[in-house]
């Protein structure tokens, strides 16, 4: 499977994505489909170790684009907000989702993956750009208010 390229993990995770929790039965047989395709060639690993540090650099890219990085103070700087157009928000949120939904699936679904994410320390990157989120939705939602009455 790895030798004629028919998955990579990327791909396993978009299998992930787009058809894991539809119903418990398609969630047993994915399980089985991911873990029997990881653990048919040791390659897929050394993939898993490479995507964690693909999607640790997306991650903290993205926080770093939308103002989301200063430790210090909790909320988003609004002035870096502001500089980018409503399209560029958009499109950094939807890479959000798009980093970070096949990524959670599929470590659901694989405990070598979750291992890997865990031992660098991933679910932390996660969990700390996921608690300044909310406070991005209100400035987000201040700045539309704001230009909406100018």
């Amino acid at each position: 499977m790895y030798d004629h390229k028919l998955f990579d993990i990327i791909y396993l995770m978009d299998i992930a994505a787009t058809y894991g929790h539809i119903n418990d039965m398609v969630d047993i047989e994915l399980i089985k489909l991911i873990n029997f395709v990881i653990v048919s060639n040791s390659n897929f690993e050394d993939q898993i170790e490479v995507s964690v540090e693909i999607k640790s650099m997306q991650l903290s890219q993205l926080a770093q684009d939308l103002g989301l990085l200063d430790e210090e103070d909790s909320l988003p700087k609004l002035d870096q907000l502001n500089k980018l157009d409503w399209s560029i928000i958009l499109k950094l949120l939807e890479q959000v989702a798009d980093t970070t939904v096949p990524m959670s699936f599929f470590i659901g679904f694989n405990p070598i993956a979750a291992e890997l994410y865990r031992k660098h320390g991933f679910e932390l990157q996660i969990i700390k750009f996921y608690d300044k989120l909310p406070d991005l939705k209100v400035q987000l939602e201040e700045r539309f208010v704001k230009q909406t009455n100018e």
